[in-house]
């Protein structure tokens, strides 16, 4: 029996503040792939010299205002590390062989500095080797 494969969209986000860059980025996601799963960062943000942005509101924002305006196949999950969460999905993935292709969406400097493909190799190999891996930059 033949499974069919989905495109399946992945983005970890700080998001500490939510801009148009962040919203660009997912409906561009949401227009490439069946589904998008978006992780988002709950930790507060404080820099010398900024207002800290506090991770419990940034839950809510996300909840009651981002979240609702988001296309229908997108999901957020909330709290963790999210690029660790796009480590978990692509293992287990790999680890059952999906027929999926996992498009990991990033600014160029962390997609080369977090999906290095020696790691890609190593971490979801089965995926790697099949070429249902792709790395989309967005800046």
């Amino acid at each position: 029996m033949d499974i069919a494969s989905k495109r399946v969209g992945l983005s970890a986000m700080s998001a500490k503040p939510f801009h148009r860059g962040h919203d660009s980025l997912i409906r561009s996601a949401s227009r490439e792939c069946d589904d998008v799963r978006v992780f988002v960062s709950l930790t507060d943000r404080k820099r010398p010299g900024e207002l800290p942005i506090f991770g419990a509101d940034m839950d809510r924002i996300w909840r009651e205002l981002i979240e609702p305006a988001l296309p229908s196949n997108v999901t957020v999950e909330y709290g963790g590390e999210p690029v660790g969460k796009i480590w978990t999905v692509l293992g287990a993935a790999s680890e059952v062989d999906s027929p999926n292709t996992f498009v990991v969406y990033g600014d160029e400097t962390d997609l080369a500095a977090r999906f290095k493909p020696a790691s890609l190799k190593k971490y979801a190999p089965n995926l790697d080797t099949a070429g249902r891996i792709e790395l989309r930059r967005t800046d």
